[in-house]
């Protein structure tokens, strides 16, 4: 009986452990909670140490957070990872068109098609025209009043050495290279580059935490845009890149 006390107080803590996160950035305090439940506010502190209360409570705190208990959940439970690898024919596509992915992108993050018809400057009909092409290539559905429903779900991934990498990836990485190097001294910017030797279990190994690391925060990116309003949230790009290699240095004049 004790270990499944254990387990249900370990669940709990996972649930108000996520609670505790989603008000940080809404700079709610346990007076805030305690007002909103009506209790005091020892009461929200026995609840937050991970006291196992009753359920009412906590879809009340998810009130107060802006979130459903089953979005809790979802964040609650085993992160997976979602990712929607995009076609030869839709990476093509956008490799002609990267005005198209733009449109694309903006409608995933929630960008209202009469909002993206002003940022562009476009006329209603060449928007219609964009989602017409999305919808043939099986992204979104396009409904009355240029309203659209997303089919691509999930971290939108481009093809690693697709056409769209080639043509458009590799000149954003390059802005992004000149960006970093103008920000270099800013906190939340970093820049690592090395040249050295390592043996080939050290390069597997390197090669397998590049690849963890990219996963991990594209799954707290995934888990974040559940949890956060948009205005919480900032636009980041990182570039992870390794491979055996070595500098021709006789190049360089002596």
């Amino acid at each position: 009986m004790k270990r499944d006390d254990d387990k249900v107080c370990n669940e709990f803590r996972k649930v108000v452990d996520a609670l505790r996160l989603l008000m940080r950035p809404k700079k709610l305090r346990y007076h805030h909670v305690a007002d909103h439940l009506g209790v005091s506010e020892t009461t929200v502190k026995r609840i937050f140490s991970g006291v196992p209360c009753n359920m009412s409570k906590i879809i009340k705190i998810c009130d107060l957070c802006g979130i459903t208990f089953i979005d809790l959940m979802s964040t609650v439970e085993k992160p997976r990872e979602e990712n929607h690898f995009l076609t030869e024919e839709q990476d093509a596509h956008f490799a002609t068109y990267p005005g198209h992915l733009a449109v694309f992108r903006a409608l995933r993050q929630g960008r209202s098609p009469s909002d993206i018809q002003k940022q562009w400057k476009i006329t209603e009909a060449k928007l219609y025209k964009v989602l017409r092409q999305l919808e043939a290539l099986g992204l979104l559905e396009v409904r009355a009043d240029n309203q659209v429903t997303i089919r691509a779900l999930g971290m939108l991934r481009l093809q690693e050495d697709g056409p769209f990498a080639r043509k458009v990836t590799f000149g954003q990485n390059m802005d992004l290279m000149l960006h970093i190097l103008d920000k270099m001294r800013d906190p939340d910017v970093c820049f690592h580059s090395v040249e050295t030797h390592l043996t080939p279990e050290q390069i597997t190994q390197l090669v397998d935490d590049i690849h963890q690391l990219g996963r991990r925060y594209r799954l707290l990116a995934q888990q974040s845009q559940r949890l956060y309003a948009a205005e919480h949230l900032e636009s980041v790009r990182w570039l992870f890149a390794f491979s055996k290699y070595e500098t021709d240095w006789t190049k360089y004049e002596i």
